[in-house]
């Protein structure tokens, strides 16, 4: 039954604006202490889906159910004890103190006057250490930076203590390891804490590495779904992000610039080595391929030397000592 109250789903949703319908007939559903990433390319409507399923727009068509039950039968005090909502337009506070604005997300939980009691000063305290704000407490949210902020917002929607969090690009303004603990504290959570979490972004490294589910949203194709792997060796993903010479390499598990004309390359190095030598020939316009018949470029162990490798390029061989004298042999191989 608690896991049944965790749920959110959407069923025959159309979303958008009177005068623009981004998506018709979509039929969804956030599965329960889970850690959900939606990605989409700017436009697709990943904001007003967010804004949809948490009731701060309604939808052109269809119905948003939280816990089995319809939202627009549900008051906002009801919803704002299962769903806290962070958006992007975290600068309406700009006066109030760090400690207050977390302190509002405790207001659903409060007396008619607001008045805070001891559990709500704990769960504040204990949002703002999971969130690396306690040093912040007493300062204004405008003397913050763009990324403070956000996590601010975000500890303001932990300690609202709701089953289901929605968040919109929660990373966007942090630096790659504040990025890193985001997501590593938002994946706790969910599994910890048993959060059903939404989060938007265009952070597909990072969605892959830590999402339990992704939710691929375009104009063009509508919604898909389904766990990182799934997606990726079904080859939806890479499809999905498709465009011109950019591609996802399943093979390495990230985007790369794959020209189909370009002389090819095969790399029998073991791991780590084989990772950042095919960095090094794509980065020198070269094609991976998976076999070496025809390959333009090989690259094999020396047997010999375990920092060195032999290098075949059409019909001349070189014997490589170091990753530095590789780099420079590119830059003499590399095609124009």
């Amino acid at each position: 039954m608690e896991e049944r109250k965790n749920t959110l789903s959407g069923h025959g949703l159309s979303i958008g604006y009177a005068d623009k319908v981004l998506h018709r007939d979509l039929n969804l559903e956030l599965q329960p202490a889970m850690l959900t990433c939606l990605l989409g390319p700017n436009g697709a409507g990943k904001s007003t889906l967010m804004r949809t399923l948490s009731r701060l727009q309604e939808p052109l068509a269809g119905e948003v159910r939280l816990g089995g039950r319809p939202m627009q039968n549900m008051s906002h005090g009801e919803i704002s004890r299962m769903i806290a909502v962070v958006m992007t337009d975290n600068d309406l506070f700009g006066g109030v103190t760090v400690y207050d604005v977390i302190m509002m997300g405790r207001h659903p939980h409060t007396d008619f006057w607001g008045t805070p009691r001891e559990k709500d000063r704990m769960l504040v305290e204990q949002a703002m250490d999971a969130m690396s704000l306690t040093p912040f407490a007493r300062r204004p949210m405008a003397s913050l930076s763009d990324g403070e902020r956000q996590k601010a917002m975000i500890a303001k929607a932990i300690a609202q203590e709701c089953p289901i969090i929605l968040l919109d690009e929660p990373t966007a303004f942090l630096d790659l390891p504040s990025r890193i603990a985001m997501m590593m504290m938002l994946r706790r959570l969910s599994m910890q804490q048993h959060k059903t979490i939404l989060l938007s972004t265009h952070d597909t490294d990072l969605a892959l590495q830590y999402a339990d589910r992704i939710w691929l949203l375009s104009q063009t194709a509508g919604l898909v779904t389904g766990s990182p792997e799934q997606l990726v060796l079904s080859g939806e993903f890479g499809r999905f992000f498709a465009t011109g010479d950019i591609r996802f390499d399943a093979t390495q598990g990230q985007f790369t610039v794959i020209r189909d004309k370009a002389p090819t390359a095969f790399v029998a190095m073991e791991i780590p080595n084989r990772l950042w030598i095919c960095h090094m020939a794509v980065r020198n316009g070269f094609r991976i391929v998976s076999e070496p018949e025809n390959a333009a470029l090989r690259l094999t162990p020396d047997a010999h030397d375990p920092d060195g490798c032999q290098v075949i390029f059409r019909d001349r061989t070189f014997d490589v000592a170091s990753l530095e004298d590789l780099s420079q042999l590119f830059e003499t191989i590399r095609p124009q």
